[in-house]
């Protein structure tokens, strides 16, 4: 709601280079966008969800079957292989969303190697992956001209023409 006051009436496409949860992206549905961030584990889950969004669930359901403090630490491991580049997009994906689903207050957070160093949260019931929210994501992100980029804001808004709308915060570090 705060952030509706702001936009465009009109805009011919929208980006978001530093796309996060994409709430915003979500809350309005551009029939055209593109979406960037220069977390790779992030935009693999986004590609994840919109090529295999059934065999993700499945996977998270797994994860969520065997959901335990040792569970969590063994994942969390994985980075720290040299054997973690084999792992297939779909596998990486299942495992970050189980980690920040789990972790301590859904953060992420990496070491500087680039390994995830959030400790497990303890949470009671957690909710790994809600089937409809991927189903929807995954829909929305196949009706729509969505592309999905990994790298540099700048690289990725460089197509950007008049009438584009482009959200982008300040962040603070």
């Amino acid at each position: 709601p705060a952030i509706a006051a702001y936009l465009p009436v009109k805009y011919t496409e929208y980006y978001e280079p530093f796309i996060g949860a994409g709430a915003v992206l979500f809350s309005l549905q551009p029939a055209r966008s593109t979406i960037n961030d220069t977390n790779s584990e992030l935009v693999n889950c986004y590609r994840v969800i919109k090529d295999n969004p059934e065999e993700l669930l499945e996977l998270c359901h797994e994860h969520r079957e065997k959901n335990s403090k040792e569970y969590f630490y063994s994942l969390r491991e994985q980075d720290r292989r040299d054997d973690f580049k084999d792992r297939s997009p779909l596998e990486r994906a299942a495992r970050i969303i189980y980690l920040n689903k789990t972790c301590f207050n859904g953060l992420f957070r990496v070491n500087s190697s680039g390994q995830f160093n959030v400790p497990y949260g303890s949470y009671a019931n957690p909710v790994i992956a809600d089937p409809a929210v991927i189903r929807s994501v995954s829909a929305y992100l196949n009706q729509k001209d969505v592309r999905i980029l990994e790298g540099d804001f700048e690289e990725a808004v460089s197509n950007a023409r008049k009438g584009a709308f482009m959200k982008i915060e300040k962040r603070e570090c």
